[in-house]
């Protein structure tokens, strides 16, 4: 089950190196802070332009990389994770065109949310179950023990369905954090301490932007910046009483930290363009027959980069949906990464 593609473990870094990134990923939270604060909807519009598919790109590579040679026991997971993060996002994308094109009516499109959000709370119950199956027989007591997280989730989504499906909105961009320590943990373990105290610069900069922007003006673009307003994205529908200016604001920081994380984290801490090399990649050692596969899918990457960085700038918003439902598929793929991380 041992990733081929682990690094070795790098060696005790100097003092002043390891400082250093602390002191540079500060530095860089407080210059999106401070970027998304002065003109939220320009930083927000040029980040998602910039970053959001490159970033995409890098964390396939990073995913496909940090894939075991063999899955073993793990077989009925990672078949739970693929064909429900498939499942999950075909029915994300028919509810979001369906409801988009007023061809639900707004109480049928809240069944379907919430009907979705529990269908991912199961699936998600379903991989906490069998990601550690193979050390415990007793699938009872596995479901017993991660039941009562499955039942908040529960109840959080029958409070509020729209509620729930904007907190994953906001929460996903700070779990390429909690995969960034894993990788520092790997091969950067000198670094941690510091990168640690540098994340407590994120929650000063979200007090910063909230006690700043909290009473200023609604943001009023016009043409293609207008879907930037989306209710369904920041949050402007359910927080009618809050400033857009600052849901915008916060939403263009977190996604550029989430960014950050893969532009420039991950890379920095694993030196992962040393190794982009297809035949480092685990699975490919004992499946030889997924190289076209594999191929395939980081040639359809690059061009969906391209893709973007073109299209964005000739129709933002119709161009913008595409990029949502690509994204949801990418949040879905997420969870059980992060289940396989947890003790890989």
């Amino acid at each position: 089950m041992q990733t081929l593609a682990t690094p070795p473990r790098i060696a005790a870094t100097p003092l002043a190196e390891r400082h250093l990134f602390a002191v540079t990923v500060i530095l860089l939270v407080a210059c999106f802070a401070i970027l998304a604060g002065y003109t939220p909807i320009w930083f927000t519009l040029l980040t998602v332009c910039a970053f959001g598919a490159p970033h995409h790109w890098t964390e396939l590579r990073y995913f496909m990389s940090r894939l075991p040679s063999r899955f073993g026991p793990l077989q009925g997971f990672f078949a739970t994770a693929f064909s429900g993060a498939l499942v999950l996002w075909v029915f994300e994308v028919i509810l979001t065109r369906l409801y988009v094109q007023d061809v639900l009516p707004p109480a049928i499109a809240k069944v379907g949310l919430l009907a979705f959000n529990q269908t991912l709370i199961f699936w998600m119950l379903g991989l906490s179950v069998l990601r550690y199956k193979s050390k415990s027989n007793k699938v009872s007591s596995l479901l017993l023990a991660n039941s009562p997280y499955a039942a908040l989730a529960t109840l959080a989504n029958l409070l509020s369905a729209p509620g729930f499906s904007l907190a994953i909105t906001y929460m996903h961009p700070l779990l390429g954090l909690w995969i960034l320590e894993r990788e520092l943990r790997r091969t950067r373990k000198s670094w941690l301490r510091g990168y640690h105290w540098s994340l407590l610069s994120i929650p000063v900069a979200l007090a910063a932007l909230i006690w700043v922007l909290h009473g200023s003006g609604d943001a009023h673009p016009s043409g293609q910046l207008a879907g930037m307003l989306n209710g369904n994205v920041i949050g402007s529908k359910l927080f009618s009483n809050a400033s857009t200016t600052m849901l915008l604001a916060i939403f263009g920081f977190l996604q550029m930290v989430h960014y950050g994380v893969w532009v420039i984290g991950i890379p920095i801490a694993n030196q992962s363009w040393k190794r982009w090399n297809l035949d480092r990649i685990p699975v490919l050692t004992t499946k030889p027959s997924l190289r076209p596969f594999l191929l395939a899918a980081i040639g359809l990457s690059l061009s969906a980069t391209l893709f973007f960085w073109f299209g964005f700038c000739i129709d933002y918003n119709t161009v913008n949906e595409i990029y949502i439902a690509v994204s949801m598929l990418h949040v879905l793929a997420e969870i059980p990464f992060i289940f396989w991380m947890c003790e890989s």
